[in-house]
């Protein structure tokens, strides 16, 4: 079965998720989990900065777990080195260990730069896709979180919106959803500003950021990393309660 949320915003699209997960997730070993989860997040310039803006502290209401969370995440979209448990995700983006033959030998990728040229050259088409996986991760891996939740996604340039499309091998909803969102987001203003920019650009200057679409082969929630003194529903119930609120 195949569960979709249509969301507000990105704050809305967190507390449906968690939601969703909560009250329909299947046990599996100690998780709670829904295979397959599709969210689909429109975009707004105030609802964005609220959410913003209220990251750290939507960290600091899940404690220590939530804190590390933003650091993590941090770490793989914006640092530039690959570490034993998970590798750059930037890195990746900015620097493929792939091979190119043409139009010049490559042997390394900027996929940020190509994605740029061809969104401003050829707006429409169906090719602006990247990738966070490498086939190699599932060798070099020493733990099962080493390979990269987000694996591949794709922009769309449609009704003067550019959307971003991303699909997750896993996605744990309530540490993470939050902080992946965000800075997936700023990749896709990234790319969307810097399109247009070039000079000769055919994407037009008017066009604007469009959905964020998610596509989480699994979404999880897991039980065991709640201190086992403290009641997850309580910790739900607050979550819940902080992304609801004004």
């Amino acid at each position: 079965m195949t569960y979709a949320i249509t969301s507000k915003s990105e704050t809305d699209a967190c507390l449906k998720a968690i939601s969703e997960v909560f009250l329909r997730g299947r046990r599996v070993k100690r998780s709670l989990e829904i295979s397959p989860l599709v969210v689909f997040i429109p975009y707004s310039t105030d609802a964005f900065g609220h959410f913003a803006e209220r990251r750290h502290e939507f960290g600091e209401l899940l404690g220590v777990r939530g804190l590390k969370a933003i650091e993590r995440t941090a770490r793989v979209y914006t640092s530039e080195k690959d570490r034993i448990s998970k590798p750059s995700y930037r890195n990746r983006l900015e620097n493929f260990p792939d091979t190119a033959s043409r139009p010049t030998p490559l042997n390394a990728i900027n996929q940020i730069e190509k994605l740029i040229s061809e969104v401003s050259e050829f707006p429409r088409a169906s090719t602006h896709v990247f990738t966070f996986f490498r086939p190699s991760d599932l060798y070099n891996k020493r733990w099962p979180g080493y390979v990269p939740c987000p694996t591949s996604g794709d922009f769309k340039y449609r009704d003067g919106n550019l959307s971003l499309n991303v699909m997750f091998r896993s996605c744990d909803i309530l540490n993470f959803l939050y902080n992946d969102i965000y800075y997936l987001r700023e990749i896709q203003f990234l790319v969307l500003k810097r399109a247009k920019e070039v000079e000769g650009s055919k994407l037009p200057a008017t066009t604007q950021p469009g959905h964020l679409n998610l596509f989480l082969s699994r979404a999880f929630i897991q039980t065991w990393e709640i201190d086992p003194i403290v009641n997850l529903g309580e910790v739900i119930d607050n979550t819940k309660r902080f992304l609801g609120s004004p």
